[in-house]
C-alpha cells in the first residue's frame, strides 16, 4: 500500500509556517503552479513550495524537471523554489536542479523545511 505523505505534510509545514512567522502562505490548487507559496509581507520575497514524490518507484524520474524548470522561470513570482521529496533524486536530476537555483530537500522533518524556507525569506 502506498501512502501519500504530501498533504499531511503540507499541512503541517502551514501550520509550523504560520506558528513562527507572520508569513502569507497560499496554497495552490492549480496545475503548474506550486503547492505552496509563502511570502514574507515585510520584505516582500516569495518562496515557491513543490512536492514530488515517487511513489512505489521510489526514485524521482528525469522528466520532474520539467514542471519544476517552469516554476523557476517564474521569478517575477518568487525567488525560489524549494522542491521537497521523500523519494531519492538521482545524480543527474540534482545536477540539473542546482543549475536552475531550485534546492532540492529529500525527506525533511517538518521543522527542517520550514527553517530552510525561513532562510531563503531571510536571504
Amino acid at each position: 500500500m502506498i501512502i501519500n505523505k504530501e498533504p499531511d505534510f503540507l499541512r503541517q509545514l502551514c501550520e509550523e509556517l504560520a506558528s513562527r512567522h507572520n508569513y502569507q502562505l497560499e496554497k495552490v490548487p492549480y496545475a503548474g503552479d506550486p503547492d505552496l507559496l509563502v511570502k514574507n509581507p515585510a520584505s516582500g520575497k516569495a518562496v515557491a513550495i513543490e512536492l514530488k514524490d515517487a511513489g512505489a518507484y521510489g526514485e524521482l524520474p528525469i522528466s520532474t524537471i520539467l514542471p519544476i524548470s517552469k516554476l523557476a522561470k517564474q521569478t517575477d513570482k518568487f525567488a525560489k523554489v524549494i522542491l521537497i521529496t521523500f523519494s531519492n533524486v538521482p545524480a543527474l536530476l540534482s545536477q540539473k536542479l542546482a543549475e536552475l537555483n531550485v534546492e532540492a530537500i529529500t525527506r525533511p522533518t517538518v521543522k527542517q523545511a520550514a527553517e530552510k524556507v525561513q532562510l531563503a525569506l531571510s536571504a
